[in-house]
């Protein structure tokens, strides 16, 4: 069945290729998990989400490639996707069809994902403004890997995957993308590349309609009277009602609603507090959190230091709340320490 693709996951492809132009690239499609098929009707083709990059030079090493597939899955079952198809941009220019590598790797992914797809882009049709779809699609049919015309039809949006492609390689974005292989020299190299992720445009903007945008974005469209603000579902009365109470009857720190709770409610009550229901109740319990959570806080540290501790768990803790502590106890753990060293004896001098 015809996959999609989704803008994301044909420009990380793009740009893996295009930051090692003089080397083979290859990497994974992932795809949303697909529920049950109905039977009343045709299912939906997969909807290739976005891809991982894997390695860039050498592409046939079976030890690397088993542990970033093994890594890969795991991501993949946490986050309800599953790979579903392989890609590779050969090394030569003129070589667009897949080789000996690229065959193995699609044959391993088919045997969990019938719809497994390959795509091998096509290095001729490479150009900054990408006005073209520089991929070739094969399916699995007759037990051979067949090459089908890419089509409009296989992208979720080609006017934008086309617009943003061009973006992104006129600003070099590929010079931020990490693969497998810049993974495995240092592992703080995040593989799904979050940063790429955030890259693009916003939208689209429909009236009426709800869209997702940073909150910075949000409130500068709010400024000028220019959108609604939808708070966020655990900005209820309510809800922070039973948070509070939760909260003073624990001794330990309870979950919070968001790990910027603090910092999202004196933004939005700050600048938008006529589209909050209830925005004074809401101030005053938040706040009342906050107070409850910075004495246990307090307590919690007095305690740490008299029983003379050397590590203490911040569970449920926002970085927030870690930061207001941070000086009165990095100050009273220095102060207890100077005294220890004074009280210890000190050596014998005679001889």
């Amino acid at each position: 069945m015809p996959f999609k693709l989704t803008t994301q996951a044909y420009c990380k492809m793009l740009l893996h290729a295009a930051k090692y132009p003089h080397c083979a690239v290859n990497g994974l499609l992932v795809a949303e998990r697909q529920k049950d098929k109905r039977r009343d009707g045709p299912a939906a083709p997969p909807l290739c989400v976005d891809c991982v990059p894997l390695f860039h030079g050498t592409l046939a090493l079976a030890p690397m490639l088993e542990v970033a597939l093994t890594l890969i899955d795991t991501w993949c079952k946490e986050n309800k996707y599953v790979i579903a198809g392989y890609y590779q941009a050969n090394e030569r220019t003129k070589e667009s069809r897949p080789n000996q590598v690229a065959e193995k790797v699609a044959a391993r992914i088919l045997e969990n994902f019938s719809e497994a797809a390959m795509i091998i882009l096509d290095n001729s049709r490479f150009t900054m403004g990408c006005f073209t779809p520089t991929i070739s699609i094969y399916d699995h049919l007759d037990n051979k890997w067949k090459c089908r015309d890419p089509s409009m039809d296989l992208f979720e949006d080609w006017l934008e995957a086309q617009k943003i492609a061009s973006a992104l390689l006129e600003s070099r974005s590929y010079e931020n993308l990490i693969d497998f292989d810049n993974h495995l020299d240092d592992l703080r190299n995040d593989w799904t590349n979050p940063e790429i992720n955030k890259s693009g445009d916003l939208g689209p903007f429909n009236p009426g309609l709800p869209v997702d945008v940073p909150v910075w974005l949000a409130l500068n469209l709010k400024q000028r009277q220019k959108c609604r603000i939808v708070p966020p579902e655990w900005m209820d009365a309510d809800k922070l009602e039973e948070i509070r109470e939760q909260e003073r009857k624990e001794d330990t720190f309870s979950p919070v609603p968001s790990c910027h709770y603090m910092e999202l409610t004196k933004l939005l009550l700050n600048h938008a507090a006529d589209d909050i229901p209830r925005a004074d109740e809401i101030r005053t319990l938040v706040k009342d959190i906050w107070d409850t959570r910075i004495a246990k806080l307090r307590l919690s540290a007095d305690r740490f230091v008299g029983q003379q501790e050397a590590h203490a768990r911040l569970d449920n803790l926002t970085l927030m709340e870690i930061n207001t502590t941070r000086d009165f106890l990095l100050d009273s753990l220095n102060s207890m320490h100077k005294l220890r060293a004074n009280l210890q004896p000190g050596k014998s001098q005679d001889y």
